[in-house]
């Protein structure tokens, strides 16, 4: 059985996880682990084994390009079997996983991310044809502490049914319902506009710490578990590894 190692380095959390690519061609995980993203312990992860990542940290990912000399980085070009032609070169290594992830269980549909930033990715015909980028939860009570003189840093709790939502009169839990409604609301709006150019029935996978929030607004909504990019940066070390 081949070894292999996926890492997926966000903005505030990271996964690191090791695989074997067993005989039927399936991959199972050996060890999984999690890190804060500003204390990972880069000398215990192994560096003998073919390593995919993903980073959204750019000085993170120049650590990767020296201390993982075997590393592939999850760019569109290392990423073939998804035709990316229409995305810049700057498309986010996350973003480029979680669609490798998807075409694995339809070749159209969604991905949302949701954790510090809120990202969806759309593929049609496992051709990527765009996103969106919103700011999550923290992002937006973070800036509404920091630009105004009195307002307190929210900490936001999961989101309930929107349309359940009433007024508030306490600031904090006006905040909240506030901050909830434009990052869910804003994200179900895009929802819309991107299922319309797609073929009917094409699945929305949502995922990420903070995905809860936005199934619970519709039953149509797949969970996609917090382990969906890594699932699409093991889909590529499986590509790599079947050349060999």
């Amino acid at each position: 059985m081949k070894r292999f190692c996926v890492l997926n380095i966000g903005n505030t959390h990271t996964q690191a996880a090791v695989a074997q690519l067993a005989d039927n061609n399936e991959f199972e995980w050996i060890e999984y682990r999690k890190y804060d993203t500003s204390e990972i312990p880069f000398g215990e992860l192994p560096v003998d084994i073919f390593t995919v990542y993903a980073s959204v940290v750019p000085q993170l990912t120049e650590v990767m390009k020296k201390k993982f000399p075997q590393s592939l980085a999850c760019v569109a070009e290392n990423v073939p079997f998804i035709d990316f032609s229409a995305a810049p070169p700057t498309l986010g290594m996350d973003r480029i996983a979680n669609c490798a992830a998807l075409i694995q269980k339809n070749p159209d549909g969604i991905i949302v991310d949701s954790g510090t930033a809120i990202t969806l990715e759309v593929v049609n015909n496992k051709k990527f044809i765009g996103g969106a980028i919103l700011p999550g939860t923290g992002i937006l009570a973070r800036a509404m502490h920091d630009y105004t003189g009195a307002l307190p840093l929210v900490q936001c709790s999961e989101v309930p049914l929107l349309e359940n939502i009433a007024p508030e009169t306490l600031t904090l839990k006006a905040m909240e319902i506030g901050i909830q409604s434009a990052a869910v609301a804003g994200t179900l709006q895009l929802l819309d506009n991107f299922l319309s150019i797609l073929p009917e029935k094409s699945p929305v996978y949502v995922c990420g710490g903070n995905r809860q929030s936005i199934l619970n607004q519709r039953a149509d909504l797949l969970n996609g578990g917090n382990d969906f990019t890594l699932n699409g940066l093991a889909e590529v070390a499986k590509y790599y590894l079947n050349k060999e």
